[in-house]
């Protein structure tokens, strides 16, 4: 084999691999500090700001987007976000957009049996593309869509509190 033909074909399995690096850490420049002090005002802000830390593994800022509140009964509505297993089996996950849905009241229970209803938030069709290690996902790698519903805490912050369709 000539020295170009080699020297082409080392450029070649270079290049190959700075791809796929590249597109295993597509939304590497997410950086958390540069975040406006009033993200969580945003429902797109906040499910963007989701994925990103998903895709980061910060369960610290994925929890700063999740509902959280003393005594709620959070097996009603199934939506506890990623949790480590899960988020070991993505190798990225990226936003792509998401556009404002009609949001319908959202019904809550406190670990005392009573209900809560959430009347002001949002609902976000929210398209992303992810990729996983195994293909054995609720979902396959690729293009994904699902359905983000945020309610305002008794700050004003909006916070996800279910997911899917």
């Amino acid at each position: 084999m000539k020295n170009s033909t080699k020297v082409i074909l080392i450029c070649l399995i270079c290049l190959t691999y700075f791809i796929i690096l590249n597109q295993s850490n597509e939304d590497a420049s997410f950086n958390k500090d540069e975040l406006s002090s009033n993200w969580n005002k945003d429902a797109k802000e906040v499910v963007r700001v989701y994925i990103n830390a998903t895709n980061t593994k910060d369960l610290e800022l994925m929890n700063e987007c999740i509902f959280n509140m003393d005594g709620y009964d959070y097996s009603h509505i199934g939506f506890y976000g990623e949790i480590k297993e899960t988020l070991d089996d993505i190798i990225y996950i990226k936003y792509i957009d998401s556009e404002e849905v009609p949001f319908k009241t959202v019904e809550g229970r406190l670990k005392n049996g009573k209900y809560i209803y959430f009347k002001d938030g949002k609902s976000m069709d929210v398209k992303y593309k992810v990729k996983y290690k195994f293909e054995n996902q609720p979902e396959e790698s690729g293009i994904n869509y699902l359905k983000y519903t945020l309610i305002k805490n008794k700050d004003g912050d909006y916070k996800i509190i279910s997911c899917g369709y």
